[in-house]
């Protein structure tokens, strides 16, 4: 399963029906005939429903997880974050496609990832350097911030990629706050931002303008202000 991981972990050493993909996404594929839940192991952390946000809090144990036919479980663990990319009917076509961008707010208020991308078909990403690298850091303090920093660019294709979403898992967002949040100097509509305090998920939507037009080889800093209402008003 995930032994590399978490090599002390002894529940992890013949588990093998489940595997992580990378560090931080664990994937629980239905392997029994009709079955519409999985019996997945969490190892010690807090994880994150790919799909609702509901948190799975673990010290090591397992929780059965609905599977249903079109669903396979994914989450992800808590500090990451997860470039992910629209699909296609081709590996080609996929490629273009825009991307999303999945937070995974750990219990420190911080969470890390990156984002690699080359042109997927030659060496030129050795012999010529020809690839991007971004770098991904999320805090909360002194107010929740994303921000994206071009670590190397060298591939030229991902100057017209760009970015569709965001998603925030485990930000303790209430439906009674007023959330504001802003790419760089520009204030994003409120039809963009989207509250789910019950899973304490946020989802924003990047407009397709050119306003906001968010390139991934294009450094970027996402705001996030939260205020109570004042319910009195």
């Amino acid at each position: 399963m995930h032994a590399h991981r978490y090599p002390t972990d002894i529940n992890t050493l013949a588990n093998h029906r489940q595997f992580l993909w990378g560090s931080d996404l664990l994937i629980s594929p239905v392997l029994t005939e009709d079955a519409v839940t999985v019996d997945a192991y969490f190892p010690g952390g807090t994880w994150y429903d790919l799909r609702t946000g509901e948190a799975v809090v673990s010290n090591g144990t397992t929780k059965t997880v609905n599977a249903p036919l079109d669903i396979i479980p994914l989450h992800i663990r808590e500090g990451a974050i997860l470039p992910t990319q629209e699909p296609n009917v081709t590996t080609n076509s996929s490629r273009m496609n825009p991307f999303g961008v999945m937070v995974a707010v750990g219990e420190d208020g911080r969470a890390f990832g990156q984002l690699y991308f080359d042109d997927g078909e030659t060496l030129k990403w050795y012999s010529g350097k020809s690839y991007t690298l971004v770098n991904f850091t999320f805090l909360s303090e002194p107010e929740m911030q994303l921000r994206s920093s071009i670590v190397h660019q060298g591939y030229h294709g991902a100057n017209t990629l760009l970015i569709r979403d965001f998603t925030f898992y485990g930000t303790m967002v209430k439906e009674s706050m007023n959330v504001t949040v802003h790419i760089d100097d520009d204030r994003l509509p409120s039809q963009y931002v989207t509250v789910d305090p019950a899973n304490n998920v946020l989802r924003i939507t990047v407009p397709t303008t050119e306003q906001y037009r968010q390139p991934i080889s294009q450094a970027f800093v996402l705001s996030i202000g939260v205020e109570e209402e004042d319910l009195f008003l």
